[in-house]
């Protein structure tokens, strides 16, 4: 755990980069930090740098623009006052402080503009490469898991893509989508979607994005880790218990919970292989090619065979000869 201390102010060259704990930006926009040297100039450093102390130095843990801003002010002018920086100091314990700086300054520009996002994947790729659970990273700043595992992905998307990212020619949801491509046309989607941003043709830009979101549609949802399949296994385990201990086991929740965790002692292969297709076929199920069942084609009736009509007999009309019956006349 770490405290905070109270403002201080020191002298900036005694605020140094700690060597497990590098500046979040791979880039440097130096038009940025020209904006925040004027800006401090006028106004003085409003926000204090966050650090925390060594033998004899203070180690950077965020604020590195404004140190920047401030050490060119000092090199223009070494009798500046503005030399005398505050800053917050953080103490931490001693086996977990470089854990505990990265998770704070992840937390302190997850959120940030003007940090690009290929720099945030970068530094929660440090703390997964610590050992650090993704659930717990999840945690701690305040994200999702689908979005720590999409974010990631950007990672191994083709170096083009990355490129356009790092200059700001696309945004991460762009990459995000673009990661989900086949590799081979990454590049290529890339270029144009970036240069039709640039050129500012919002048809063309639009018309990109709508084809790798159809494209991507129906691979969005990503599939946990097997990490975090792990996680809710352990949980689930700790709730069977507890609702063993308390004689819970006759409820329909317990049933469902216990089938959840013999899926995922299944997925993370604990369990023995459980042979689908044989119970299908216990079942006269039939199964195709994708695990889905198969629609018997309806029975066609035969068609029935027309019988000959019988020829109805046809009676000869007579015509009856009507006696004309002749009157006699009297005489």
């Amino acid at each position: 755990m770490h405290q905070y201390k109270s403002v201080e102010y020191i002298d900036v060259s005694k605020i140094e980069d700690h060597p497990d704990i590098p500046n979040i930006r791979s880039e440097v926009n130096k038009a940025d930090v020209k904006e925040l040297i004027l800006s401090i100039k006028k106004k003085g450093v409003q926000n204090p740098l966050t650090v925390f102390k060594g033998v004899e130095k203070y180690f950077l843990i965020s604020g590195w623009r404004r140190r920047e801003a401030v050490r060119e002010i000092v090199k223009e002018d070494p009798k500046s006052k503005l030399k005398s920086v505050p800053i917050l100091v953080k103490e931490y314990d001693k086996d977990t402080f470089v854990k505990d700086a990265l998770y704070d300054n992840a937390i302190e520009n997850i959120q940030r503009k003007d940090v690009n996002p290929y720099d945030q994947a970068m530094r929660i790729k440090m703390l997964l490469d610590m050992g650090i659970g993704k659930q717990e990273i999840c945690s701690q700043i305040g994200k999702s898991s689908t979005w720590l595992t999409e974010t990631l992905n950007v990672l191994n998307a083709d170096p083009e893509v990355i490129e356009r990212l790092k200059k700001g020619d696309i945004t991460i949801s762009d990459a995000k989508r673009l990661a989900k491509l086949p590799q081979e046309t990454q590049s290529t989607i890339a270029k144009g979607l970036s240069a039709a941003k640039t050129s500012g043709d919002k048809k063309t830009t639009q018309k990109i994005q709508k084809g790798m979101e159809n494209v991507t549609r129906s691979r969005s949802h990503v599939a946990p880790a097997k990490q975090d399949i792990k996680y809710n296994k352990n949980l689930l385990m700790e709730i069977i218990i507890a609702m063993k201990e308390k004689k819970e086991t006759k409820t329909e929740q317990y049933y469902v919970l216990s089938g959840c965790l013999k899926t995922l002692q299944w997925c993370l292969g604990e369990t023995g292989d459980v042979n689908f297709v044989k119970i299908a076929e216990k079942y006269g199920i039939k199964i195709g090619k994708d695990g889905s069942r198969l629609k018997e084609k309806p029975k066609t009736a035969k068609p029935k065979t027309a019988k000959p009509a019988k020829k109805k007999a046809t009676k000869k009309k007579t015509t009856k000869k009507k006696a004309t019956k002749k009157k006699s006349g009297k005489k």
